[in-house]
């Protein structure tokens, strides 16, 4: 899941609320987006449920709107 600007983004299949269709939108909208990476860190979440938390940090820089 990330929150962009309030709203939450979960998932990277088709729909509204997915990330992929987020960062599509935001290619539409800027022109070109990249994604930056600052920092991957994960851990196991639960000793008994295959499960894992992973915070990643970094940067989103968007180019000028296309003519």
């Amino acid at each position: 899941m990330v929150t962009w600007e309030g709203a939450q983004k979960q998932g990277m299949g088709a729909g509204d609320s997915s990330i992929t269709t987020h960062l599509e939108e935001l290619n539409g909208k800027f022109g070109k987006v990249e994604h930056t990476i600052s920092t991957l860190d994960a851990q196991p979440s639960s000793p008994t449920i295959a499960s894992m938390v992973v915070s990643v940090t970094g940067f989103l820089r968007v180019s000028p709107s296309p003519p």
